[in-house]
This record gives structure tokens, C-alpha cells and sequence, in this order.
């Protein structure tokens, strides 16, 4: 007869995990944080201020409507050209 102990959920998720982090973080990585602020410091008020879009640009590049490239004259006439004229005889 055999006997197995069922496992936990919660214990394996866990070492699922511990797993994922070793693999992702090695032991001997240092621990990197996010920065909590922009760093700007080597960037001059110029650059910056151009590198910000104002909201009037914003507004006008949501104002341009796309336009497809091909109509559905173009498209009618690429499917004819496309379509199999084997049956058509000749």
C-alpha cells in the first residue's frame, strides 16, 4: 500500500514563489527601489520645458482624423485581381 501526504496549497504557492524571486534576485544583487521622484537634475529648464508637450499640442494631434489609404473601389479591384479566374474559361 502507498501513502502520500497531500500538500498544502498555501506552502507550495509560497515556495512557488520564493522560487520565482531567486530566480528573478540573486542572493548577492543589491536591492534596487523605485525612484519616488523624476529625476531631473542633470536636465537644464530648456530642455525640459521643451521635452514637455503642452496641452494645445495635445489637442491639435487629437484632432487629425486617420484616413485609410485604400478605398473600397481600390479594395473591390484588388479582390478581382486576387480572386481565382480558373473557371471562367478561355
Amino acid at each position: 500500500m502507498v501513502f502520500w501526504r497531500k500538500k498544502n496549497k498555501e506552502t507550495s504557492k509560497q515556495q512557488q514563489e520564493r522560487h520565482e524571486d531567486r530566480l528573478l534576485h540573486h542572493k548577492t544583487d543589491p536591492d534596487l527601489e523605485p525612484s519616488l521622484e523624476n529625476d531631473t537634475t542633470g536636465i537644464d529648464a530648456d530642455t525640459k520645458q521643451s521635452l514637455q508637450e503642452s496641452a494645445e499640442d495635445i489637442l491639435e494631434d487629437l484632432d487629425v482624423t486617420p484616413v485609410p489609404e485604400h478605398t473600397p473601389v481600390t479594395d473591390s479591384e484588388e479582390a478581382e485581381d486576387l480572386s481565382d479566374h480558373s473557371g471562367e474559361g478561355g
